[in-house]
């Protein structure tokens, strides 16, 4: 963490002051070169957290190599441990709305017709401001190695083609070496693909003038009015390039940093006259990505490709919706990635689908988990719009409150986890499966026979672990029944676990 004397000053006036010094220095995140696949975004693969906004750009600023963020509470609870003597860094979350009790015109609560308070939700007259210090996994023992990634090239270049078809742009490959976007006319203007380097290089600058693109008024609606050398034109390229680099790693494309060095002097003279200007660039980089990546078709598919689908079609759908106008800190969709990464780690898989209920009050998403054998288990996670959750087994609730705590929802789903691996064993579902006969003699059939009351006792003491009289009974009844067979003992049965040009407006790459 900075020193004393930083931590007192505003959290956007420390990125300001840090970014500076690194655009000066020719270091700043999206002043170097990325190669594809390679990892440096930050994020938290404890909650499956993508860091967004001014966080993003303050830890991609630490100078780790490992993109890899927790909190203390986090590394310990997979096991690992914070080095003496590191120091984190504080990141922060800003609240701009909150679900407050609807009033009448007396100032009273209003009910429903159960009783319950009725909740809206209001824009905040002054954002909550939440703090949190994290650790680099630089800083932690015993995590495993960060994984290498990199998608087959035509793969990611699918992709990365599909996103530009889907968008409807109009592309247009009439340049000799020169890449812009053209407000006056809605239009981007490139090379042909095969006069840049790599095919890499070709969808990393398409992509960055798709960004500007999306500032067209029918769009984003941002400021696109200034020539090159201008403070708005400045503005404008700072958020393209923050936002490139955010898709050149989620397509595993790289990021060709282009002219950044046309740009510096106009961003640090836009950063010290204006230290929040960091804020809204990154928010507005955020929406950028968002847009952009949004226009991938079958985006979810491709993430779970190879594997059974996690994620219904109509959940998708509805959970990008949401995201779209989710606040920093509760995202929907990073609740989602955050309890399926917590499953991940016991070898468990959650699926998530729309909440079927009808209910004013129901959640918006039933997430389900299955455990190791594929199989189903009594736990359930309810989502709601504004992405707390509440996690149940068996239909108890674990938590008191619902909320989309990074560490305490993850700890409730291991919570569960936990009470159906070691519960099962003893606290047999109704849905068991026999185990395979064994081939028996006369002496094998009359010691079972001579066992039977003992059989039927344990067979009683193991019922009582069912919550229903009506599963209960039909236990003992096959119980009774094998016995009078000459079956195995139900002591045997085995329970399954269900566990450019100076004033030109062209914004040129």
């Amino acid at each position: 963490m900075a020193g004393s004397k930083d931590t007192k000053k505003p959290y956007y006036e420390q990125i300001s002051e840090r970014l500076i010094q690194q655009l000066e220095a020719g270091t700043a995140p999206w002043q170097k070169p990325w190669e594809p696949g390679s990892h440096r975004m930050p994020h938290n693969p404890v909650s499956g957290t993508r860091y967004k906004g001014a966080n993003a750009i303050w830890l991609a600023m630490q100078g780790r190599s490992d993109p890899r963020w927790m909190t203390y509470k986090q590394a310990q609870s997979v096991n690992a441990q914070v080095s003496k003597g590191e120091k984190g860094v504080a990141v922060q979350y800003w609240k701009f709305r909150d679900r407050v009790p609807k009033r009448d015109e007396n100032g009273k609560p209003v009910l429903d017709d159960k009783g319950k308070k009725v909740m809206v939700s209001v824009e905040l007259d002054k954002p909550k401001v939440f703090s949190s210090v994290v650790f680099n996994a630089e800083q932690i023992k015993g995590l495993p190695p960060l994984e290498a990634k990199k998608e087959p090239a035509w793969d990611r270049h699918e992709r990365a083609e599909s996103i530009l078809k889907a968008s409807g742009a109009d592309l247009h490959h009439d340049q000799g070496d020169r890449a812009f976007y053209r407000p006056s006319t809605d239009s981007i203007h490139l090379p042909d693909q095969g006069q840049f380097e790599s095919a890499d290089r070709y969808y990393s600058t398409a992509l960055h003038e798709l960004g500007h693109w999306t500032g067209h008024p029918s769009r984003l609606d941002r400021d696109l009015s200034g020539g090159f050398g201008s403070e708005s034109y400045a503005k404008e390229e700072l958020r393209a390039e923050i936002s490139s680099l955010m898709i050149g790693e989620e397509l595993e494309i790289g990021h060709d940093p282009g002219q950044h060095a046309a740009y510096v002097k106009s961003w640090v003279r836009v950063l010290k006259d204006d230290p929040k200007e960091i804020l809204r660039a990154a928010r507005d980089a955020d929406k950028i990505r968002d847009m952009v990546m949004g226009y991938e078709p079958n985006r979810d598919q491709h993430q779970e490709q190879g594997q059974k689908a996690t994620i219904t079609p109509a959940a998708a759908e509805k959970l990008h919706k949401l995201d779209k106008d989710a606040v920093e800190g509760y995202s929907p969709m990073e609740s989602w990635k955050m309890m399926q990464a917590e499953a991940a780690q016991h070898g468990y898989t959650a699926r998530i689908d729309v909440n079927k209920d009808q209910d004013d009050f129901a959640s918006q998403f039933v997430i389900g988990y299955e455990d190791r054998n594929g199989d189903q288990t009594g736990i359930r996670t309810d989502m709601y719009a504004d992405s707390k959750l509440e996690t149940s087994i068996d239909g108890r609730r674990l938590s008191t409150f619902i909320s989309n705590d990074s560490e305490s929802q993850p700890r409730h789903l291991r919570e569960a986890i936990q009470e159906h691996e070691q519960g099962k064993a003893s606290q047999p579902s109704s849905s068991y499966q026999e185990a395979p006969q064994k081939p028996q003699d006369a002496e094998t059939a009359q010691e079972q026979g001579d066992g039977s009351a003992l059989s039927l006792k344990l067979a009683e003491k193991v019922a009582q672990g069912f919550k229903s009289d009506a599963d209960r009974a039909r236990f003992m009844e096959r119980v009774q029944e094998r016995l009078g067979q000459g079956a195995e003992q139900p002591s045997d049965i085995r329970i399954r676990e269900s566990a450019p040009a100076k004033g030109d407006s062209d914004m040129e790459r």
